[in-house]
């Protein structure tokens, strides 16, 4: 058995080699053929555990992850109803992210971060019940690995096949899970210290939850607050605002919306400004040949205004509402003296449009509504400032 295996795993070794040089067109096709019908198989996903091997080369260890994928997402019943089985795959997906996520090629830690997310998926919530809590003690040392399977566990929810019943099961559950991932991302958001890498990690775990079916917004403000505050990611941060933007509930939630809209014109919308201008400083004492990293940058912070007049867009009427009846419009003031300054601003046509045409969306959605909404809510005297 161990010979026949030994001579199956080099006839696949061959074969992919093989196929990454040949030229042959008529061959090439020959080969993906049965490497495809190999991944369909049962011999080939016993085979994958040995095509893992850290001294593989890489084209050989991404095809073993990727048969290890295939098989638990489409065989996912037939797996979980052996238990030695279901021992193997976890000690073997831990083990090689554990071990090999610092040498190993992306393409292959990413498709074992899907596996393993996937198969515990599948496995919550009867078969490992607690894995986001294991997940962290074992990697305590290792929070980026952590954080890539804990985003991988939202986005590869949508990819699961499982009856309607299972499936709500499994939500309700993750739902449950939540707080443990708000404080893994909020410790990483939070230390200064933290690398880029890892701080992006905690941003795309984020954005990832965040798009969970209904996920409760309130619960997230927690690790909302920090971030939105921090411009070190312009683009992560207009990620955010756009996924939080879209949540289906935001406009009917009047406290939240207002406690993110006073952070974002207390601190963020000024930051803004503050680093625009630093921004138009830099570019004038530069000269035509050194400005493409000025672009660049002024086109992240067209990206985060445009998201943040999305954001307003959406929740404007609250803000209305909520400004008057709490007779503090304070917050409108901000956002309206931000929005001015962001459509007054000086530029170079056509680079800094991306800027001031930003904030038209804020506008038109405060003009409809406050001509929309009844005089009993907001006032003549509100209107007519």
């Amino acid at each position: 058995m161990v010979d026949k295996d030994g001579a199956m795993l080099s006839q696949v070794v061959a074969a992919l080699n093989e196929l990454h040089t040949t030229t042959d067109q008529k061959r090439c096709r020959e080969l993906d053929d049965a490497l495809t019908m190999l991944k369909k198989s049962e011999n080939g996903f016993m085979i994958s555990f040995r095509l893992l091997d850290f001294e593989q080369p890489t084209i050989v260890q991404h095809f073993g992850a990727c048969i290890f994928y295939d098989t638990i997402r489409e065989r996912w019943e037939e797996c979980l109803s052996n238990e030695a089985l279901i021992v193997k795959i976890k000690e073997t997906l831990l083990e090689k992210l554990a071990l090999g996520a610092p040498f190993l090629n992306q393409s292959v830690t990413n498709k074992l971060t899907s596996s393993l997310a996937i198969f515990i998926l599948y496995c919550m919530p009867d078969i490992w019940s607690e894995p986001i809590q294991d997940l962290a003690t074992m990697w305590n040392d290792k929070p980026e690995l952590l954080l890539r399977v804990l985003a991988e566990l939202a986005a590869e929810f949508y990819r699961i096949r499982l009856p309607l019943s299972q499936r709500s099961v499994l939500k309700s559950s993750l739902h449950q899970k939540a707080e443990d991932v708000i404080k893994i991302i909020n410790v990483i958001l939070c230390d200064k210290d933290s690398s880029p890498s890892l701080r992006n990690a905690a941003v795309e775990c984020l954005e990832q939850w965040l798009r969970l079916p209904s996920v409760e917004l309130v619960r997230w403000q927690p690790a909302l607050l920090p971030f939105l505050g921090n411009l070190s990611d312009r683009v992560a941060l207009a990620r955010i605002l756009i996924v939080v933007s879209t949540h289906s509930d935001l406009p009917y939630m009047e406290n939240l919306a207002m406690d993110l809209a006073t952070f974002l014109a207390n601190i963020t919308c000024p930051a803004v400004v503050e680093q625009l201008d630093i921004l138009s400083k830099r570019y004038k004492e530069k000269n035509d040949e050194n400005r493409e990293d000025f672009i660049s940058e002024l086109e992240e912070y067209g990206f985060l205004v445009s998201a943040l007049a999305e954001f307003f867009e959406t929740t404007i009427r609250l803000l209305l509402i909520g400004c008057v009846e709490k007779r503090n419009g304070e917050v409108l003031r901000l956002l309206c003296t931000f929005f001015e300054k962001i459509s007054l601003w000086p530029g170079v046509y056509p680079y800094d449009e991306v800027i001031s045409d930003a904030s038209e969306v804020f506008w038109n959605a405060l003009k409809q509504d406050l001509l929309s909404l009844p005089g009993s809510r907001v006032s003549e005297t509100v209107r007519n400032e």
